[in-house]
Parts: structure tokens; C-alpha cells; sequence
């Protein structure tokens, strides 16, 4: 029974398509041909001369063949299934565990047919032989999933997703895939595919490639590990930058589209044997044919190119000649005297990470970034305010100076490891941090923290903000930022507290002080990094963030870190403390679920030889110990 069933499934799609020419033949022929091409179709119900008495058969009033209902029931379990041909039909549901039990399958082709909108299931992981999967134009919503990376589909060469509803990017998760060919052109979604596309850098058995007709942004990615491509059709996005040498210079491209974009610099000039699809003005090159562009637009492009070549510059700035009204440049007599970047906004790549604009005549406030950007604006003393001092203006622009917008914090902090005292480094931009130990006089750190970005904000309380930050090295770090409102009174007592305390104590369930960091109104803690955030994200928000909720097991391994953290506190440490506010957001759990204690600024000191202190009343109720809520005194063997 099981290979009559595989055969079913093979030959569904040349069932549907001899419905297609029902019209001008016998129904029933048609029916009695393919019930005599399977090798079981007893198993099936169909038996008997009349199909429309057969099981799974849908027929009309008039005894027309309409349909079939065989449905995902028909290839449950079928585990030797190897290929599945639905294309060119008209199918109208794909039920969420279609896929579930065909862990042999390397091959689904269900391309043409109105399905209702649907998402790729994660039952299609079960297929882990899965080599070609190609669903053109089958109504497919979401995002592309991450498990169709090489880790679920090692051996996937064929990736065909065109013509659908999808949106999002294209997922990190490809990079380092087999997958030779890839198609999502033309998605219908509103949104489309946006994004950069700079995994395909990393997906080097490429031979084709069509991202054509969706909203992808960003420089072109390094394609000289893509020694296979032939094919690659990038029009109709929102491509900005230089076109890559690697790209011209590939030996095995025989076609390249890259009409309708932004692209900037030179045309490029590829090999009389590549078929290029290329029209000058429907990108921004600065000349209709190949050829060296103006030095002044060379500069430029240079410049924005630290940004990630942003859209906004791109889609303005045209032709050979910068003084023709270009966005944000200002001339005099053929001379660029200002570039202002003042209103650029949002308009940067993701991926920026250094900006070095050291030794010019900039002025205005440094922009808002995403993420953790570093910039080097030393040299420049006009940064900060409206107009530059030593700025001749000449001819206004569209991007002359005008009033600044709201820009998010970008702090510095530079810190040299001194035996003796620790040294200003001198930057209008830069602030002291000083570390918990000391070190060589050489060893010098850089740490990066972009605020007012969502995705970068791990938490925020009464103290202030706590954000990711990161080391010159590549180390991720915790940066608690104090709120301006907070800087004197409790606020600041709970700050030289978090000080006082951490770097006294050092133990495995106590979260690390790196540093802190003191500069006029800015007051930084940097402590070690817990990727998986606070204990009570897991307790109480996993079915929101998607997560696995705390397995019993687990749930025991973390109190038991606890414990030990706490006991180190109240009776290991040289002196004794009490931390007063310990709750599932003040205990942070690592990649490996081992929790650290974390937040001290309620932590008092045990005086040496009393069983008990009476204090007012501090930390967050429903975590107090009842002796303590009641009667103001606490001891260190029940509260935390």
C-alpha cells in the first residue's frame, strides 16, 4: 500500500491537468486511464466503472469531474515519498502539517496553483533530504524561514519562492547554504523583500540569482566567492553604491540585470560575452557610458559610502557634477564649500560601524544611528553647533543648514589602564570610564553604546536605561545608563552603592562590574553581558518574545544559582551585604541558563557581629520578606 501511495502523490498533478481537457473527452475515460496507471487503487475507494461513485472524486449535478479531495491524509506518513508534483493545478489549501512525516521527500513542486494565503510550515523540516522546493505563485505570506539554511536542508539547491506575498529579508540563516539556485522576484506583498542582500556573499554555490522587482537597498555585497555565478538579475530595487569590481570581474557571469536602481560611480563596463541588461539613466551613474567620474563626485562617494551609500543621497545625487543642486552640498564657483549631513535622519546602512570624519570643517550635531556606531569626529570645531565658524556658505542647496533634529545619544567612552590614576582622554566626544582592575599603561578600550534604539535597549527601572554596548574587540557588554532626573539624591547614592559593592565581590552568580563610567552628568555601569536577558522574561513573557518556557529541571538549576550567589553575599565575601531587592528581573541568565544576581543599589552592608539592623523599608513589594515588610528589620538569613 505504501508505494501506491507514493505513486498517488507523483501523479496528482498529471490527475488535475487531465481534468483540464475533461471538456472534450469522456470524464470517465480520463478517470479509468489514471486509476489503471496506479498499481493499488483499490486502497484508494476507487473501484467500480462510474468515478463519480469513487471515493475523493468530486463531481458536478451533470456528472462532470470538478475535483479531488484527497487532501494532506493522502501522504500522511508516507516516509518513502521522495517527489511531489502539485503544479499547474487548482488548489486552493495547504494544511499546516502537510509536510509532517515525509522525511524522505527531495523534491515539492506546487508552483501555479490559488492557495489561500499561508506560510511555509515548520513541518517541511521533517524533509531534511530535501534538495528542490519551488513554489512560485502559490500565495505564500511571511517571511522566507530561517530553518531553510543549510542546518534543516543541507543538501537544498534549488530555492523557487517568486511571485508571492512574502516581506522581511533575506534571512542570515542561508549563509553558508548548497542552494544554486534562488528566485524570489516579484513578491506582491506591498511591503516586498527589502533590506541588503549581503548574505548572498556567503552563499557561494550560487549560479543564479533573481531578486528582481522588490524593494532590496543597500551597496551590492562582494561577490568574488561566488566563482559559479551565471545568472543575476537585481532590477527594479532600491541598489545604491558602486558596482563591485568583484561583480564586473566575475569569470563565469554570462547575464546581469541591474536596470531601475540607484547605483552610483561609474557604469560599469563588463565582458562583451555577459548579456547586461543595463540602462544608464535608470540608475544614478554619473555618466551615460563607462568612464572615469569627476574626483570632487569620487570624494563624495567615498564619504557616503562609511553610510552605507543611503538612499536618500543616491536618488539626488545624478550626473558628473556635485554643484548641481545635490543634497546636503553647498558650492561656490565650482567649489564644494559645505557638506552637510545635518537632516540625513535614518537614511544610513545598518551595517555602518565606523565613521571617520576626523580633520574637516563640519559643524552641526552628530546624527542619529542605529545600532553601535563609532564615530571619530575629532578635528572638527564646529561640531555641535547650528553654523560653522570658518565656513564660507557660497551658494545655497537643498541641503543648506537648517534647525537640527532630535539626534539620540552616541556616548564614547575611552578608557587607558593607568597603574596610578586614570587619564582624560581628550575628545569633545569621549568621557573616562574606569576599569575594575588595572592594567598596562597600553591597553586602551573603546566602547561604542547608540541609544534611543529599541532593539539595543535590554531594560529600563527607576536608576535608568540599560543598553548593549560593545568593546573595540567585538566583546558584547551591558551598559546602565543613569537618567539625567536621577543624578543627585537616591538616585546617586544607589549608583556609588552598585560601585561600593561589585567591586568588592567577585563570584560566578554575581554579574561582573567591568567598569563605570564619570563624566560631568553622564554616569555609566558596564557590566558583563547575559544574552539571555532577566529570569523573569522567561517566567512571564515567553509565550509574546516566542521562547520555551523554563523546564522544572532548569527552573531548580537557576534557584540553586541563586542560593549560592546570595550565600556568597551574606556570609563568604570578606564583608557581609544584603541585597534588598532580589526578584526575577534583578537575576540575569547566560546562553548556558546559569543565573548571575544582578542590580546592587540597594545592596547595605552587614555590620560584623549583629543578627539583625533596623532600616526603613526598601526594594519592591511582593518580594519582601513578610518579617521584614512588617517590622523594618531584616537579618541576613531571610531576606535577599
Amino acid at each position: 500500500m505504501k508505494e501506491s501511495y507514493q505513486i498517488l502523490a507523483i501523479f496528482v498533478a498529471g490527475f488535475c491537468s487531465l481534468l483540464l481537457c475533461a471538456e472534450s473527452q469522456e470524464d470517465a475515460s480520463v478517470m479509468l486511464a489514471l486509476k489503471d496507471s496506479l498499481s493499488n487503487s483499490e486502497s484508494l475507494g476507487w473501484s467500480g466503472p462510474d468515478p463519480c461513485e469513487w471515493k475523493h472524486v468530486v463531481c458536478s449535478e451533470d456528472k462532470r469531474v470538478t475535483g479531488s479531495k484527497l487532501g494532506d491524509k493522502a501522504f500522511k506518513g508516507l516516509s518513502s515519498l521522495q517527489v511531489l508534483m502539485l503544479s499547474n493545478n487548482q488548489f486552493t489549501y495547504i494544511p499546516v502539517d502537510f509536510f509532517s512525516g515525509l522525511s524522505s521527500l527531495q523534491s515539492v513542486e506546487i508552483d501555479n496553483n490559488p492557495f489561500s494565503a499561508w506560510e511555509i510550515p515548520q513541518s517541511l523540516k521533517n524533509a531534511s533530504a530535501l534538495q528542490n522546493f519551488s513554489a512560485n505563485s502559490a500565495n505564500i505570506t511571511g517571511n522566507i524561514p530561517d530553518f531553510l539554511g543549510p542546518v534543516a536542508f543541507p543538501g537544498l539547491v534549488n530555492l523557487h519562492l517568486a511571485f508571492n506575498a512574502l516581506v522581511g529579508g533575506l534571512p542570515s540563516a542561508l549563509s553558508g547554504s548548497l542552494i544554486e539556485s534562488l528566485w524570489v522576484n516579484g513578491q506582491m506583498s506591498e511591503e516586498k523583500l527589502s533590506g541588503t542582500i549581503d548574505v548572498i556573499q556567503n552563499m557561494t554555490s550560487l549560479k543564479e540569482v533573481w531578486l528582481h522587482s522588490n524593494a532590496f537597498s543597500g551597496p551590492l555585497p562582494d561577490f568574488s566567492g561566488l566563482k559559479d555565478l551565471q545568472s543575476l538579475s537585481l532590477r527594479d530595487n532600491l541598489f545604491t553604491g558602486v558596482v563591485p569590481v568583484s561583480l564586473v570581474n566575475l569569470g563565469s557571469l554570462e547575464a546581469v540585470n541591474l536596470t531601475n536602481n540607484f547605483l552610483q560611480g561609474p557604469v560599469p563596463e563588463f565582458k562583451n560575452s555577459v548579456a547586461v541588461d543595463m540602462t544608464p539613466d535608470g540608475n544614478s551613474f554619473c555618466l551615460p557610458k563607462p568612464g572615469e567620474c569627476d574626483p570632487r563626485v569620487n570624494i563624495l562617494l567615498s564619504i557616503v559610502k562609511s553610510f552605507g551609500y543611503p538612499t536618500k543621497f543616491a536618488k539626488n545625487w545624478k550626473g558628473n557634477d556635485p554643484c548641481t543642486e545635490w543634497f546636503g552640498i553647498t558650492c561656490n564657483n565650482g567649489n564644494i564649500t559645505v557638506v552637510n549631513f545635518q537632516k540625513m535622519g535614518a537614511y544610513y546602512s545598518a551595517a555602518l560601524t565606523q565613521l571617520d570624519v576626523s580633520n574637516n570643517q563640519l559643524y552641526g550635531k552628530i546624527p542619529s544611528f542605529k545600532g553601535n556606531v563609532l564615530v571619530n569626529a575629532n578635528g572638527n570645531p564646529d561640531i555641535g553647533k547650528e553654523k560653522g565658524g570658518s565656513t564660507s556658505q557660497g551658494a545655497s542647496s537643498q541641503g543648506s543648514p537648517g534647525p537640527s533634529t532630535n539626534t539620540g545619544l552616541l556616548v564614547f567612552c575611552l578608557y587607558k589602564r593607568k597603574q596610578k590614576r586614570f587619564t582624560r582622554v581628550q575628545s569633545p566626544n569621549a568621557m573616562v570610564i574606569h576599569p575594575r582592575h588595572s592594567g598596562s599603561d597600553n591597553d586602551s578600550v573603546k566602547i561604542t553604546v547608540a541609544a534611543r534604539v529599541e532593539e539595543n535597549i535590554l531594560g529600563q527601572g527607576g536608576f535608568g536605561t540599560v543598553y548593549r554596548g560593545e568593546l573595540h574587540d567585538g566583546t558584547k557588554i551591558a551598559v546602565k545608563r543613569m537618567e539625567s532626573g536621577v543624578i543627585t539624591g537616591k538616585g546617586l547614592a544607589e549608583f556609588k552603592s552598585e560601585i561600593a559593592v561589585l567591586t568588592k565581590v567577585r563570584h560566578r552568580h554575581l554579574v561582573a562590574l567591568l567598569g563605570y563610567c564619570l563624566d560631568g552628568n553622564e554616569k555609566l555601569l558596564v557590566y558583563e553581558y547575559m544574552p539571555q536577558g532577566t529570569l523573569s522574561r522567561h517566567l512571564f513573557s515567553w509565550p509574546e518574545e516566542g521562547i520555551k518556557p523554563l523546564e522544572w529541571t532548569r527552573r531548580l538549576a537557576i534557584a540553586l544559582d541563586v542560593a549560592r550567589g546570595v550565600e556568597y553575599l551574606h556570609g563568604l565575601a570578606h564583608q557581609s551585604f544584603i541585597h534588598r531587592d532580589l526578584k526575577p528581573s534583578n537575576i540575569l541568565l547566560g546562553d548556558d541558563m546559569r543565573a548571575k544576581v544582578a542590580d546592587f543599589g540597594l545592596v547595605r552592608l552587614a555590620p560584623e557581629g549583629k543578627g539583625s539592623i533596623e532600616t526603613r523599608i526598601a526594594g519592591t513589594f511582593g518580594y519582601l520578606a513578610p518579617e521584614y515588610a512588617g517590622a523594618c528589620y531584616f537579618s541576613p538569613y531571610f531576606v535577599g
